[in-house]
């Protein structure tokens, strides 16, 4: 097998970014067709933090009636099995998610889950070749870091919707 350097590598992530994005798209419209004329996708939306920086965390959005309802983040990798989705770096991507307005906040990967993250996340269901796990223990632990610089009379008051989604073996 041919090693890629890091244009190839930057290629493979682009190409799999945009097809995980084409794909939750379309599998969204499709099991709710009736926003379709309301909906609208955001690629690589500019997000700006409280501090008035840019924070490129979103890779895409979806948004209904101009309101932002899903954020997501595309991780991947060109050897999934040998760099599996780790905590940390989950809980910086959700953390980071949950600071927008969308109530829904994804990790949509081809790499499995690690042993800790797995043992901490439960399996919410399979659909479409797609498992989607619920992490508790990085929902109590991000909502605590969530709540004090967020004030109470936010938006995001209300509890988030996330979940980290990979494609079924």
């Amino acid at each position: 097998m041919t090693t890629l350097g890091g244009g190839g590598v930057g290629a493979y992530g682009l190409n799999y970014q945009y097809l995980a994005t084409a794909d939750y798209f379309l599998r969204y419209l499709g099991a709710n067709p009736e926003l379709i004329p309301r909906a609208t996708l955001v690629v690589d939306p500019l997000v700006t933090k409280s501090d008035g920086k840019e924070d490129d965390i979103v890779d895409f959005a979806i948004e209904i009636d101009s309101e932002p309802t899903h954020s997501v983040q595309v991780k991947s990798s060109l050897d999934p099995a040998e760099y599996p989705l780790q905590p940390a770096q989950a809980r910086d991507v959700l953390q980071r998610l949950l600071s927008n307005q969308a109530p829904n906040s994804l990790i949509l990967t081809n790499k499995p889950l690690s042993p800790q993250l797995l043992g901490e996340a439960e399996a919410e269901g399979t659909q479409d070749q797609r498992t989607t796990y619920v992490w508790s223990a990085g929902r109590s632990r991000l909502l605590a870091k969530r709540a004090g610089p967020l004030g109470s009379s936010s938006t995001h008051d209300r509890p988030p919707n996330y979940a980290i989604q990979l494609p079924t073996r």
